[in-house]
């Protein structure tokens, strides 16, 4: 497990096309990318940010999937930003489309690169009554998790950081400090995934409150495009629809019962890639996915 890294920044909109421009402009004799090159003074004046901001900068490329550390390039999530041969075919440079919004939030807690996201949309909400939750009691479910994975505890302290990371990845500031810039260029606050409330727990923490029905209304289009995403490393894939809830419904925070109408319209929808079938052997039903393409070829047909 992997924590902490950002140096309390929470990734701005601007900050992975940046960090692509950048790297991408310093391969190299082999072309390959040199991701140190984001290490000492130079991006500083290069990027236009302080050196926290660069390892921040850093931290997110990683933590988001953009770079592809075994083959030293960008991964292919990166074309949906950065178009290198002519920035006329950036599909959404500066991730202005939700849609691109939603993939990276699939991205940042599928990979497991920044452990946090992946335990809280995935692991810490199974066995919770309420979509509620604080701080405090936030920090001490995830520590136990960590121990009883036997993992080594990072400090409290870091543990702090990255929930408070996360909280501002997701939800906007309420602070009177909070500049227009911390409220509105965090990159998944348009999301709306969490929110702040008004109220206190017994510790006097903020109670935050999980929106269940952030990706309600979402278009097939983009469901389909996060089941290539998930499921669609073979030809031919058969999931069960637990499965699929498991590791796709439950990062969209959504109720099994929305999931299974929103999976019978993909299935209408897109006929041809997916579709209902009966297991013989356990009479279970299962998401047959049949690819044409990869997800991004999917997504750059049928919406950007």
């Amino acid at each position: 497990m992997r924590f902490s890294g950002h140096d309390t920044f929470a990734c701005r909109t601007t900050w992975l096309y940046k960090g692509i421009d950048f790297l991408n402009t310093r391969r190299d004799s082999e072309n390959q990318l040199v991701i140190s090159k984001l290490n000492g003074h130079l991006p500083t004046i290069d990027l236009g940010v302080g050196k926290n901001m660069v390892n921040a900068i850093k931290h997110w490329l990683l933590s988001f999937g953009i770079i592809d550390l075994e083959q030293n390039d960008f991964s292919e999530i990166a074309t949906l930003i950065f178009a290198e041969d002519d920035d006329d075919n950036n599909l959404d440079a500066f991730i202005e489309d939700k849609f691109t919004l939603w993939i990276l939030h699939h991205e940042i807690c599928s990979r497991g690169y920044a452990s946090i996201y992946s335990y809280f949309f995935k692991e810490y909400f199974k066995r919770k009554s309420t979509r509620t939750f604080s701080e405090s009691e936030f920090i001490g479910a995830l520590a136990s998790y960590v121990k009883g994975e036997g993992e080594k505890l990072p400090s409290l302290k870091s543990l702090s950081s990255d929930f408070r990371c996360l909280i501002d990845t997701y939800s906007i500031k309420k602070s009177k400090k909070a500049t227009l810039e911390d409220n509105y260029t965090t990159l998944l606050t348009e999301l709306d995934l969490i929110k702040r409330t008004d109220f206190r727990s017994g510790e006097n923490d903020t109670i935050y409150e999980l929106n269940t029905q952030a990706a309600e209304n979402e278009s097939t289009t983009l469901f389909a495009t996060l089941l290539l995403k998930s499921f669609a490393s073979s030809k031919n894939a058969s999931i069960s629809l637990d499965d699929v809830y498991l590791q796709l419904g439950t990062l969209l925070l959504l109720n099994r019962d929305t999931f299974s109408k929103i999976l019978e319209g993909v299935a209408t929808d897109f006929s041809s890639e997916f579709s209902f079938k009966q297991n013989e052997g356990t009479g279970i039903q299962e998401l047959q996915i049949s690819p044409k393409g990869t997800w991004i070829e999917f997504a750059k047909k049928h919406h950007y």
